[in-house]
């Protein structure tokens, strides 16, 4: 019978350990990148805020290695939960100043992956994310307004734009934000979206009515 075996040379081994190896490598990679999610998942759910936002910002610094989409959005849904709640902790403001930015940033990321909604999380909790992170956005947008940081304002309206598109005060806040930055094309553009919201959703309204739903994320 045949003898089959076979024997490599030297040059031939050296090549297969080295595929090996980068085999290995890129498994503990991806192990290590889906253990720091896990971590900052648990975290978030015993109410370490900080701990949970520095493993999942690590644990999704390459989103490259993630070999399922789910365990993916997992992390983003995570990290935008997270640096949502962190901005109720007044001694996280200075650790994480763009927070409600940052949420926003991993709420996009959530939605790029299409696995939204899935089985890792219930439909209702994803519906409340967005209108939180948006009242968050416009919140902080008026205060910097408020405070002359013109520039900082308007990305937050605008950020908060993309979130409720049709909410009067946004973008009423955000034309105003473009005239004060001088630009009176996009001025006129959010002026003009904030009169047609109005027109079409409070004309109709009494005056206590219209007073109620200029406050709700929906308007």
């Amino acid at each position: 019978m045949t003898n089959l075996s076979f024997k490599l040379n030297k040059p031939m081994r050296k090549f297969s350990s080295l595929i090996l190896m980068l085999m290995v490598l890129g498994l503990t990679s991806l192990s290590a990148q889906k253990s720091k999610v896990t971590t900052g998942a648990l975290n978030f759910d015993q109410g370490r805020y900080e701990d949970a936002i520095v493993a999942l910002e690590t644990g999704l610094a390459d989103p490259s290695q993630f070999k399922k989409a789910k365990d993916l959005a997992k992390g983003y849904f995570y990290l935008a939960k997270a640096y949502y709640m962190s901005l109720g902790d007044t001694s996280l403001a200075a650790k994480f100043p763009n927070a409600a930015l940052k949420s926003k940033e991993a709420y996009d990321n959530l939605l790029a992956t299409g696995e939204a909604g899935k089985s890792w999380q219930t439909r209702a909790t994803l519906d409340n994310l967005p209108g939180n992170i948006w009242a968050q956005l416009y919140n902080n947008g008026v205060q910097l307004f408020n405070n002359n940081e013109d520039e900082q304002a308007l990305q937050h309206f605008e950020e908060a734009q993309e979130l409720q598109p049709d909410h009067f005060l946004t973008n009423r806040m955000l034309a105003s934000a473009y005239l004060v930055l001088e630009d009176t094309a996009k001025t006129v553009t959010f002026m003009e979206k904030a009169m047609e919201v109005y027109k079409n959703k409070y004309t109709t309204l009494t005056e206590e009515e219209m007073a109620t739903n200029m406050e709700d994320p929906s308007y």
